[in-house]
């Protein structure tokens, strides 16, 4: 699933091939995608121009001179730009420029595309949002944990507590601060709390760059290996459900 660094990805290839390219088209062989249809995107979004888009957590929002495109991608999607005309099997949306289309792909279609006339409608999309995981100050970080009650996972997954972090980042977030996700976010210490900010921090700062969550070779995806060991302590990595989700860490180094 897209979590911040790869949605920060797709941020950068949007702003590359469309931010200040007009739109002459917006294309798709669906009847209606989630929140919205082809045609109405076509018809409000032709003619316009895109400017800078900016990300917040895993949302990406593309605005004009009017209209704003918001842009989520569920489990599998992703942002192609190609010239050719000729689309792909799992393409949900094309948004089609003079020198080229912007491909929105998404094999499980549980990724959403909204229209509004202007940001003001943005919250009505996106669901209440805490401030973006990169981007945040430390101060802001703590208080937005202050009186949590719930496991450290389940809270650091909730985005409107900190918007952007996902399964992959949370297991190798909590993993550098050696805090176990079962461990109840209020039992943290002052200085638990600030090392697992540290910890945050250090994980999205070795991943940003790359704009993508690594797929092999990296500690986000050496910690989600059967049979993997810890980097740390070297006995074997354990993982189970928690918050939902299949979760790694090690018993041993994560108290």
């Amino acid at each position: 699933m897209p979590e911040l660094p790869d949605v920060e990805g797709f941020r950068r290839t949007f702003q590359r091939y469309a931010g200040g390219n007009l739109v002459t088209g917006v294309w798709s062989d669906r009847d209606e995608l989630r929140n919205t249809n082809p045609t109405r995107l076509d018809r409000e979004l032709r003619g316009h121009v895109f400017g800078a888009p900016r990300r917040h957590g895993k949302w990406l929002v593309c605005t004009t001179e009017g209209p704003v495109l918001v842009l989520h991608f569920g489990m599998t999607g992703e942002l192609v730009w190609t010239t050719a005309r000729k689309g792909h099997r799992h393409d949900r949306m094309i948004l089609q420029f003079r020198d080229g289309n912007l491909h929105l792909r998404d094999m499980r279609k549980f990724g959403g595309v909204w229209l509004l006339r202007d940001e003001r409608g943005l919250e009505r999309a996106t669901g209440p949002l805490g401030p973006d995981a990169w981007r945040v100050k430390r101060d802001a970080f703590l208080a937005r944990l202050a009186g949590r009650r719930g496991g450290a996972k389940a809270v650091l997954m909730d985005q409107a507590v900190i918007a952007g972090l996902g399964n992959l980042t949370v297991d190798a977030t909590l993993w550098r601060a050696r805090i176990h996700p079962r461990r109840g976010m209020g039992t943290l210490s002052s200085r638990e709390q600030a090392v697992l900010f540290d910890a945050m921090k250090a994980v999205l700062r070795d991943s940003l760059p790359l704009g993508r969550v690594p797929l092999r070779g990296d500690l986000l995806t050496t910690l989600r290996q059967e049979g993997a060991r810890c980097p740390r302590c070297h006995r074997k990595l354990q993982h189970g459900t928690i918050a939902g989700r299949t979760t790694w860490f090690c018993a041993h180094c994560q108290h």
